[in-house]
């Protein structure tokens, strides 16, 4: 049944610390680009603490999209419990001025059905919003992987939804047949989406964060995979045009960088695609992220994307493993991080550490040009 609930326990929001394929690149001459925090680090909580999976293990937010929709913002978790929606949001300007009490869950059954959730994109109109799961594992000889191969369109005035290019296996429904030709495209046996973005003119774009021979040995990579689409009776239709339009060179940042999330600013012209880094052993991983701007028609001209910097000139370097990206009313850019398990402890300005706790989650909202 669809509907939508306020989370029963009250989940406040606790302000932590406030500070004011390579050909496809072309090399052009590097402009700078400055970037600084409003707000370094926050916790918000994402649900009532205390949620478990059936088994008792603690359910961990984890936080791997975001968007604004109307005067909220909006959270997709890549995992999925009954418990709790892996959809939820809040008030953007409660948020921004850390004054939200009351998240909500939004709950409809396909939201339970995709499994994975990585990002979100509007339609120019702000009609549809489109969710992506990974499209990372699938299963030959079974149906249990498919979910995790899952395009979902959601008309957000009508409260209808729909999976894109839907194919049923007795009776598990997904788009998982994207996935074969999103192998074919990068002439590999494992691959990864974890961006989203529509561009003007029907275009979608999909950003590859991962690729190669085997999942436990990623090549990581920032690859925009784009194709066209049209809206026919309610439904999206995708044109099965899908072309590698860009693939980006991130080692001026550092080496083994994937794409973590993409954005289209519409008013600037200009793509912000974030890209993060998981180095060492699980738990004890050192984490982070850059931001990177690419003009429209460098995107089409195959240009340089220009890494962001701080006011010192050096990388703007997140601290945290960047998930998504998004332009607030304001301005500003709302980031949410998920770093899975490891702690990196949110300092306050006073000294004092604190620690996510598993019902958080890490943002920051930032000024870029």
């Amino acid at each position: 049944m669809r509907h939508i609930i306020l989370i029963l326990s009250l989940a406040s929001l606790l302000i932590i610390g406030c500070k004011p394929k390579q050909e496809l690149v072309k090399e052009q001459t590097e402009t700078n680009a400055y970037a600084s925090f409003i707000l370094e680090e926050a916790l918000m909580d994402c649900f009532q603490p205390g949620l478990t999976f059936e088994d008792g293990r603690p359910y961990n937010c984890e936080f791997s999209a975001v968007a604004v929709m109307g005067e909220d913002l909006i959270f997709g978790n890549d995992k999925n419990i009954e418990a709790t929606s892996p959809m939820v949001k809040g008030d953007a300007k409660l948020l921004r001025d850390g004054k939200m009490t009351e998240p909500q869950q939004v709950r409809y059954d396909e939201f339970f059905q995709i499994r994975k959730m990585e990002d979100f994109a509007f339609t120019p109109d702000g009609e549809y919003m489109f969710i992506t799961s990974g499209f990372d594992r699938l299963k030959t000889k079974s149906n249990e992987w498919d979910a995790y191969n899952t395009l979902l369109a959601w008309n957000v005035r009508s409260d209808k939804l729909h999976i894109v290019g839907e194919v049923q296996d007795k009776g598990v429904r997904s788009s998982k047949e994207y996935r074969y030709q999103f192998l074919d495209m990068l002439e590999s046996k494992h691959m990864k989406i974890e961006g989203l973005m529509v561009l003007p003119g029907n275009k979608l774009v999909f950003g590859v964060r991962e690729k190669g021979e085997h999942f436990e040995r990623p090549i990581y990579t920032t690859t925009l995979i784009e194709v066209g689409y049209q809206i026919e009776n309610d439904r999206i239709i995708l044109d099965h045009q899908f072309r590698i339009q860009y693939i980006m060179d991130s080692s001026s940042a550092r080496a083994d960088l994937g794409l973590s999330s993409l954005y289209y600013d519409d008013n600037k012209k200009k793509i912000y695609i974030t890209t993060s880094y998981e180095a060492g052993q699980e738990g004890k991983q050192e984490l982070g992220g850059y931001i990177w701007s690419l003009d429209l028609d460098d995107y089409y001209n195959r240009g340089k994307a220009e890494l962001i910097k701080d006011e010192k000139g050096n990388p703007f370097l997140l601290r945290h493993k960047v998930e998504g990206i998004t332009k607030m009313k304001d301005g500003s850019y709302f980031i949410i991080y998920d770093n899975d398990r490891t702690d990196i402890p949110v300092r306050l300005e006073n000294g004092k550490i604190l620690s996510r706790k598993n019902h958080q989650a890490v943002y920051s909202i930032v000024d870029l040009p």
